[in-house]
């Protein structure tokens, strides 16, 4: 009695297991026309479980491209409709439609306005390289990438050893190409533009690639641009130390600025008294200060900046 009293439960039971709605499609989103047969390029994002190839075979998408570190998912062409249903994988995430993005227009450092070069007509800096600076600058520094399209470098020493000899143009710690492009960074549609911009650069490697080097490198490095001063009219050496002093360093500075070579030093961008850094305590350097600017115009007027 108690089995058939079970069965008629389990037989009452049924119709209202059979009669329970199905869980709904997922409402695609606003971005899908379902009506348009164009294939467009979207992003799908799976579970970080879900192997995206294998989702992407079975739903007969062609990748061009798999995301497997950062993100799980794929891209792929597809019509709208086939991105609904694919919607409807559990183990995809989300989608989205691809997008086109652009590079930012050149942008003019408030440290370069500062020196009003866009002042300059000479220059006319105006995005695109109508003049080009007659003027070679020596950038001594941890190397200037020679392969950045926003440089124009022309000859490449590496000094660190305390001798100069020819090499790739490279950067492994990125400080000096960032000079490069502060002095002369091509007036185009890329990155910055520098205060003489599409000026020749000489790289003259002095520091390796944690940002340190010898007196006995510098000392290498200014003499390769006194030897070629009939070249370079300017040399840059944002580096030095504290307390130190070189008297040979010294007299190669001296010697290299009477060739007609013009030195721009940082002064150590330390809040401390440049006086004691070396060589922008050197008497015949230009030595430069950073500060902290916020319209690129004298008076103060930019606001307050918390750096």
């Amino acid at each position: 009695m108690r089995k058939l009293g079970a069965v008629l439960a389990a037989a009452a039971l049924l119709p209202a297991l059979m009669a329970s709605p199905a869980a709904a499609d997922p409402e695609p989103p606003s971005f899908l026309d379902l009506s348009d047969p164009t294939e467009h390029t979207y992003i799908v994002v799976l579970d970080e479980n879900a192997d995206p190839h294998k989702v992407a075979q079975r739903h007969d998408d062609d990748p061009l491209g798999v995301y497997e570190h950062a993100l799980t998912g794929y891209a792929a062409d597809m019509t709208g409709s086939e991105a609904a249903d694919l919607l409807t994988d559990p183990q995809v995430a989300f989608i989205q439609p691809d997008q086109v993005v652009h590079a930012f227009d050149q942008d003019i450092p408030n440290g370069i306005a500062r020196v009003f070069a866009p002042d300059n007509p000479n220059l006319d800096i105006n995005g695109q390289q109508d003049y080009v600076p007659d003027v070679a600058i020596a950038v001594l520094d941890t190397g200037v990438d020679g392969s950045h399209p926003d440089l124009n470098v022309v000859d490449s020493v590496d000094c660190t050893s305390g001798t100069c000899t020819a090499n790739d143009p490279t950067d492994g710690n990125g400080h000096g190409t960032h000079v490069a492009g502060s002095a002369a960074a091509i007036d185009n549609d890329l990155g910055v533009v520098g205060v003489a911009p599409g000026a020749q650069v000489w790289n003259v490697q002095v520091l390796n690639a944690a940002g340190s080097g010898s007196l006995a490198g510098i000392a290498a490095g200014v003499d390769y641009v006194t030897a070629n001063a009939d070249q370079i009219g300017v040399a840059n050496m944002s580096l030095g130390c504290e307390g130190c002093s070189d008297q040979a360093l010294t007299q190669a500075i001296t010697n290299s600025v009477a060739q007609g070579v013009a030195y721009a030093v940082a002064a150590g961008n330390s809040a401390r008294d440049a006086a004691n850094f070396f060589p922008a305590n050197h008497p015949d350097v230009l030595t430069v200060s950073s500060m902290a600017d916020s319209d690129g115009a004298p008076g103060g007027n930019g606001g307050t900046l918390t750096c």
